[in-house]
């Protein structure tokens, strides 16, 4: 009837996905939102949060370990999926972000501390690859 169903979506996904509950940070149009993955794969994410961009729009993702680019291919109230410009290694992704590190806290990069405030993580996150802050845009 024009509309795909929740389930349908397993049907067509072609990566395995692995299921996690990690924060990260959707970025589109001036605007940013935190989010949850809900699992990941080479190809694509599924997200959980608040606010998310409509379907058809680009957005860049942050996370520790991550920061690609992808467009959203669906979404529901409090959910969406993004399918990312070029493959990824969705386990590695999972290990830096799940998996408590192995070195002392003092020696580790801003993003990689739990505690660190979310507009700090993304200032670190993004910085690394030269882009400028973003702030959310009200």
């Amino acid at each position: 009837m024009g509309y795909t169903t929740q389930s349908s979506f397993h049907d067509v996904r072609s990566d395995i996905r692995f299921p996690t509950d990690f924060r990260a940070v959707l970025h589109w149009d001036g605007n940013f939102a935190s989010v949850e993955i809900a699992d990941i794969a080479n190809g694509g994410m599924r997200f959980i949060g608040r606010y998310l961009p409509a379907v058809g729009v680009a957005v860049r993702i942050g996370a520790k370990g991550l920061d690609e680019k992808g467009r959203v291919t669906w979404r529901t109230d409090h959910s969406c999926g993004v399918m990312l410009d070029r493959e990824i290694n969705a386990l590695a992704v999972v290990r830096a972000n799940c998996f408590p590190p192995s070195r002392s806290p003092d020696k580790l990069p801003l993003d990689s501390i739990p505690d660190a405030a979310l507009v700090e993580t993304l200032i670190s996150i993004f910085w690394k690859n030269g882009a400028r802050p973003i702030f959310e845009s009200r």
